[in-house]
Parts: structure tokens; sequence; C-alpha cells
């Protein structure tokens, strides 16, 4: 008996992990979050939008009330790589389902793991880089510091569970151990 309640508690926590297969396909509901901590990760989703672009921006909205929000540098109309760095609504949104995970898991060390194998693993952990307008690194700095307070409150055991992915700024950003890849695709692609 006690054999099938572990199998049963098994099932559950693998049914009730989702199969995420990167932070951009990543949801929460947003009346899970406070308003005020959902407009100052709008404000860092912002400057970070405009740090990883160089400053030039096609686009670049976030609606807190929705957690909505579009990203794309004018160099190629593409989108950066939000889901490599932290202060990128991506993380936040990860950081805030890894938390909710392992509260949902509190006393259960399978659960557990499987929040932070499922969820964790796909959380950023690269800083984005450094503005050179200095007015927009004073905002980006206010608004990384609020937001990371928020983040680092909900998501402490979250930092465990995420991993030193190294990577470049550049639009899009790609993490150096991607980069390799890219590279070499890029090479056969050729011949």
């Amino acid at each position: 008996m006690r054999s099938y309640a572990v199998l049963v508690a098994a099932f559950a926590v693998a049914a009730n992990a989702a199969n995420y297969t990167s932070s951009l396909n990543m949801t929460i509901v947003p009346s899970s979050v406070d308003d005020s901590t959902r407009a100052s990760w709008c404000t860092a989703q912002g400057n970070t939008c405009k740090s990883l672009c160089s400053g030039r921006t096609s686009k670049n909205d976030c609606d807190y009330t929705t957690l909505i929000y579009d990203c794309a540098c004018s160099a190629n109309n593409s989108a950066p790589g939000l889901e490599y760095y932290t202060q990128t609504m991506p993380t936040f949104i990860c950081d805030t389902l890894l938390a909710q995970c392992y509260k949902q898991y509190e006393n259960n060390q399978d659960g557990q793991q499987s929040c932070k194998d499922d969820i964790g693993t796909l959380c950023a952990s690269n800083s984005p880089p450094s503005s050179s307008d200095s007015s927009s690194s004073s905002t980006s700095a206010s608004a990384s510091t609020t937001a990371s307070q928020s983040a680092t409150q909900t998501t402490q055991a979250a930092a465990s569970a995420t991993s030193d992915k190294g990577g470049f700024a550049a639009a899009p950003a790609i993490p150096k151990h991607a980069a390799a890849a890219v590279a070499a695709g890029a090479l056969f692609a050729l011949l």
C-alpha cells in the first residue's frame, strides 16, 4: 500500500510539472503577483530590452496588468535573447513559477526536485549588459534593485536551482555556450 501512495505522489508531481522548453513559453496569472512588483518588472524589462539592443529598439512595450511585453532591436527587427538574462520578463516569470512550485511542494523533496529540474534550470542567471547611457543606467539600476529585491524575496530557493551559463550582449544576444553551436551550424550550412 505504501508503494502505491509513493507511485500516486510521483505521478501527481509529474502531471503537475509543465514541460517547459524555455522561459519564453512560461506564463503566470498576473494577479498572483502584486501590482508594484509587476510594474517594477516592466520597468526592468524595458531597460534591459534597450540595453540588449544597444539603445536602439523598434519595439519596447510592457503592460504590467497583463505581463504582455514586446522587445525588438532596430538593427534587425528581431528580439534579443531575453531568456538568457535576468531583469527580463521571462526570468521574472520563471523565478516566480519556481517559487510557487517550491511552495506547492513544501514538504516533498521529489516535488521540489521536479521544480528545480523542470523550471529552475530554465531561469536565467546572466546579468544584462550595462547601458552606456548614464540616465538609462540609473533608471535601470533603480528598477533592477526593486525587481531584484522582489524576486529575491519570493525565490531565495531558486538561486540554488540556476546555473552560470555565461553570455555576451548582441542583438540578438546568444550565450557563450550557444555561440559555438551557432557558428558550427553556420559553417556546416556553408558546406
